[in-house]
């Protein structure tokens, strides 16, 4: 064969390879069972079918009632409710009345507020697709190269965490529809169908359609009023989560969400009160802080208040590529988990206590008045020389 047949018989295997291989079979958005809203005694079953057909929840675990959509749909949204409290939750998921692929599902129901130990994952900036074409001639990326969400969710897996924070853009670049299936659905299989999942609206993910795909796939039920679904709490665990929208467009809505914050935690009825959010409400270094401009400075500056006077102990959050923990000021510890998976920015290490660009997720344990966090990179590395010990305020 002649070079140049060589070289077109190659470049239409590549073209093959990146069709197959690439994500266009899984453009579709499409997803089978996982986990979502957790809160007290509930949690949803959510999942997208290319077609509308009716879902029905079958619990095994005695005394859980059966759920089904009332009609054929594309998207379903069961809840699961009266849940006995820290118990083993099975259920299979029928598709017009036949078992459905994945649909098994076996879970752990919300333990109390006074669970010991209870243990949640922490992940933020994953939205990426695996590189299957290097995958398929048998390279593995570079450390540090871009769009590994599949390793970081492989790690969150294996820790088997009773809840999943998200820090926001789960989808890149623009939170379309498309790509959830690819840079979500897929890599995160693992993970969201044995513990629920929350998660904050990054940048990214509002882009596309107004934000509608990612309040399809995330969006809270229970909306404060005058909320539009992307800011909102609920309680698990020790846990109670404010989860914040900083992507807000005018003072106005940053007042309302200012105020239903700080009415919120004042009601919280779980010990400990943490904040999940995308952009960080405290930066770093003067630096960063001057790159977010004026309006994002007011409103994480008017956020990170609401959080210090509420009583917050932590405040998670992404958007910032790396792994960051901040020094404890006025009693609350920033942490950003920006490493999911999407790619690894540059940084100023500023007044941080810790920081690191690498792939990684937080997992955090919750025992008594102590919470023990642990940064793991990609590859099942420890961040930090030694887990870090924050005690909640009192």
């Amino acid at each position: 064969m002649n070079p140049t047949r060589r070289a077109a018989l190659s470049a239409s295997l590549l073209l093959a390879a990146a069709l197959v291989y690439g994500g266009a079979r899984d453009r579709a958005f499409v997803a089978g069972p996982y986990l979502a809203d957790p809160g007290a005694h509930r949690v949803a079953v959510r999942g997208f079918t290319r077609a509308p057909t009716r879902w029905t929840v079958v619990p095994r675990t005695a005394g859980v009632a059966r759920v089904e959509d009332p009609a054929p749909t594309r998207r379903h949204d069961l809840e699961l409710a009266g849940l006995p409290e820290n118990a083993t939750i099975e259920a299979d998921v029928l598709e017009d009345r036949r078992p459905i692929e994945g649909g098994f599902l076996r879970f752990r129901s919300d333990p109390g507020p006074s669970a010991s130990p209870f243990e949640f994952a922490v992940v933020g900036d994953s939205g990426g697709a695996p590189d299957r074409i290097l995958e398929m001639f048998g390279q593995t990326p570079a450390y540090g190269a871009k769009d590994r969400p599949d390793r970081v969710a492989l790690q969150i897996s294996a820790a088997r965490p009773q809840l999943v924070l998200h820090a926001g853009d789960v989808v890149y670049p623009s939170g379309s529809r498309d790509d959830y299936a690819r840079t979500f659905f897929r890599p995160f299989a693992s993970v969201i169908a044995v513990a629920p999942v929350a998660a904050a609206a990054g940048n990214h993910d509002l882009k596309s359609e107004g934000g509608a795909p990612f309040l399809e796939v995330f969006g809270p039920r229970r909306v404060p009023p005058g909320g539009v679904g992307t800011y909102g709490s609920f309680e698990f665990g020790p846990l109670h989560v404010a989860v914040l929208d900083t992507n807000i467009e005018s003072f106005d809505q940053l007042d309302a969400q200012s105020r239903w914050l700080s009415k919120d935690l004042q009601s919280a009825a779980r010990p400990w009160k943490i904040a999940l959010c995308h952009v960080p409400l405290r930066f770093h270094d003067e630096r960063t802080r001057t790159l977010v401009g004026e309006r994002q400075r007011l409103i994480s500056d008017a956020l990170w208040q609401r959080c210090v006077d509420g009583g917050v102990t932590v405040v998670f959050c992404g958007h910032n590529h790396w792994y960051e923990r901040s020094r404890v000021v006025s009693g609350v510890t920033q942490i950003t988990s920006g490493g999911g998976g999407r790619s690894i920015q540059q940084f100023e290490p500023g007044d941080s206590v810790m920081s690191a660009g690498r792939f990684h997720y937080v997992n955090a344990r919750v025992e008594g008045d102590v919470m023990t966090l642990r940064a793991v990179d990609w590859e099942g590395r420890e961040i930090e020389p030694e887990p870090v010990r924050i005690h909640r305020r009192i």
